[in-house]
């Protein structure tokens, strides 16, 4: 099975992507505060910065989607009582 996007999700996709992504790694360094308890010694912190990375990327990656599908079906929505 494979999980496509529509091309009007495509389009906004890689515009707002980076932007939640960068709100999301900032409040992570900021405002949780674990990331100063690790350490750069050892491959093991590496990994771990990696690993967070990632999960905030992932879900930079839901929370985009969610936001485009959102702003498509409110504008929809929009353009559907307009006309009547």
């Amino acid at each position: 099975m494979e999980f496509s996007l529509p091309e009007s999700f495509k389009k906004y996709y890689w515009y707002l992507f980076p932007i939640v992504m960068i709100l999301m790694v900032i409040n992570e360094v900021l405002f949780r505060k674990e990331l100063q308890y690790f350490g750069l010694s050892e491959i093991e912190d590496f990994g771990r910065l990696i690993f967070l990375f990632l999960v905030k990327a992932f879900e930079s990656a839901l929370i985009t989607i969610l936001l485009i599908g959102s702003y498509i079906k409110l504008k929809s929505m929009y353009e559907n009582n307009k006309k009547n």
